[in-house]
């Protein structure tokens, strides 16, 4: 229940803060945003990276 009430109020900010003239804001909104998303998914981010190297 607080988790739904959360999204309804943050969601709104977000939305404002991805359309700020302030890069940093819009910045922060974005990645704000896929935390989110990540959360609500129940997925996690790949925190490995693969580097190909093909001389």
């Amino acid at each position: 229940m607080y988790a739904n009430t959360a999204i309804e109020l943050l969601l709104p900010e977000l939305e404002r803060g991805l359309f700020d003239d302030n890069w940093r804001i819009r910045y922060s909104s974005i990645q704000l945003l896929g935390d989110l998303l990540y959360s609500i998914s129940g997925m996690k981010p790949c925190t490995e990276v693969t580097v190909w190297f093909i001389p």
